[in-house]
């Protein structure tokens, strides 16, 4: 009599790590005529190789050369894990005129 035995083993894959944002710059604060540029920020991922970063300004209350502006990006991945971070400018104006 001949025996035989199988058996199978279910490997479940998960993908719980955030991308991760490079590039997003520090808070800081700038006068009134030196606003930076918006950055080019990209993204990387443990499993996904293809990303797009997502940019928004969602606040800007600048007026008569003061205020604030709050730049935001976002990622996701495949997996729909998701990273935020902002940004916030600091907009003066110590120069007299």
């Amino acid at each position: 009599v001949r025996n035989s035995a199988s058996c199978s083993i279910d490997i479940n894959v998960e993908d719980n790590t955030p991308p991760v944002l490079v590039g997003v710059p520090a808070n800081e604060t700038v006068e009134c005529d030196a606003i930076p540029a918006v950055p080019n920020v990209t993204a990387t991922d443990n499993c996904d190789t293809t990303l797009s970063v997502n940019y928004s300004e969602t606040s800007n209350t600048v007026a008569d050369g003061v205020g604030t502006i709050v730049r935001q990006w976002t990622v996701t991945d495949n997996d729909t894990n998701i990273t935020t971070e902002t940004q916030t400018i600091t907009v003066e104006d110590n120069t007299p005129p």
